[in-house]
């Protein structure tokens, strides 16, 4: 059973392991041992982090990187029985593309994973150990990314345009036709999108895109270190208007992102959480919980678990847009008070007039 990893050109050797565990970040972990295998005896005992191996399979893999206490590989052959919980990849680039690198792992399997993880943290660095392990929060969907970084590259040797996500360890793209966990709006326009670009004449200036999704609007920035002919900016604003989407452009930092399909409307998407009462507009660049299913679900849990009462006090560190703090002031009511701290001085001033607004 081979693997779909992109062969990478080098000189490293190929070596088979017996993989012992998974890392934290859910690698095979194996150790160089010459008496089951043919390894160096000078690599005797020494650690190796294998990607897309699984706990007591047994795997051909290629050499990525070496260093002093340990080496870094990708599994190119499967030479055992798989891992029970070894599944296959929903993604058709998975193994290239670096955005994924736990589809071959049960989604059961995975969350256990995590809750190891956190639980060794817990008691690696407060020296705490869980009572009780409340159930997952859980989404059936499969494409639950509502907001997306995609990397463009125009290749002017080959006049190609590439649009994809970095590889793994590398700053390559890998070329992406479709992202099956991107919802499926705006996974379905990325080859629309890709054409687009293609078309203008300026492509070669073109970084990256972001696409992000409210409850009813999606937007699409495009993120350029050159000017824009204005021919390609009415491409872009035909695209826009026939989607109807939002349009940005980036000519610069973050602060340079402006609004173009409609240069006087808000610079914002929205979302609600109809628990609470309380709805949301955030920027494209804005940071948002990255899935909006569970999101809801992720807040009630807190509300619910501090059993809160009219005219407590509350303290929401590093509070954002408020996703927490504001369904928290609903539930100590007018009498209570909640802390929302921030560190960066926008997310403030956007918190503030997110309280405002709510009031």
């Amino acid at each position: 059973m081979k693997h779909r990893a992109k062969p990478r050109p080098s000189q490293l050797p190929q070596y088979v392991f017996k993989v012992e565990r998974l890392s934290h970040e859910g690698r095979g972990i194996a150790h160089y041992d010459g008496a089951e295998f043919s390894h160096p005896t000078e690599k005797q005992g020494k650690k190796v982090f294998i990607r897309y191996a699984l706990p007591g399979e047994t795997v051909k893999a290629q050499i990525t990187r070496q260093v002093s206490k340990l080496e870094e590989a990708d599994s190119i052959e499967l030479l055992s029985e798989p891992n029970p919980y070894r599944i296959e990849p929903i993604c058709p680039h998975f193994g290239s593309c670096g955005g994924c690198n736990m589809q071959h792992i049960h989604p059961d399997e995975q969350i256990r994973l995590k809750q190891d993880v956190l639980k060794s943290h817990l008691s690696h660095f407060a020296g705490l150990e869980p009572a009780q392990w409340l159930s997952p929060l859980r989404s059936t969907r499969v494409d639950y990314r509502h907001k997306a970084r995609i990397g463009v590259r125009f290749l002017p040797k080959s006049n190609k345009l590439l649009m994809g996500f970095r590889e793994a360890q590398s700053n390559h793209l890998t070329e992406i036709q479709t992202c099956k966990i991107l919802d499926i709006q705006l996974d379905q326009a990325l080859p629309e999108i890709k054409a687009l670009l293609e078309s203008l004449k300026g492509k070669s200036s073109i970084g990256h895109i972001e696409l992000a999704k409210g409850d009813g609007e999606i937007s699409l920035l495009v993120r350029h270190t050159e000017k824009l002919k204005q021919h390609d900016v009415n491409l872009l604003q035909q695209y826009a208007l026939q989607k109807q989407w939002q349009l940005y452009l980036q000519p610069a930092g973050v602060e340079s992102v402006h609004r173009v399909d409609d240069a006087d409307a808000e610079m914002y998407l929205h979302y609600r959480l109809n628990e609470f009462d309380v709805d949301f507009a955030f920027n494209p660049t804005d940071f948002t919980q990255v899935n909006p299913t569970v999101n809801p679900q992720m807040v009630k849990l807190a509300c619910d678990l501090l059993e809160l009462k009219q005219g407590e006090k509350v303290l929401d560190l590093f509070c954002g847009l408020g996703n927490f703090s504001l369904p928290l002031a609903k539930c100590v009511g007018d009498t209570g008070k909640v802390v929302a701290v921030e560190g960066s001085e926008a997310w403030y001033r956007k918190r503030t007039e997110q309280s405002y607004q709510q009031c």
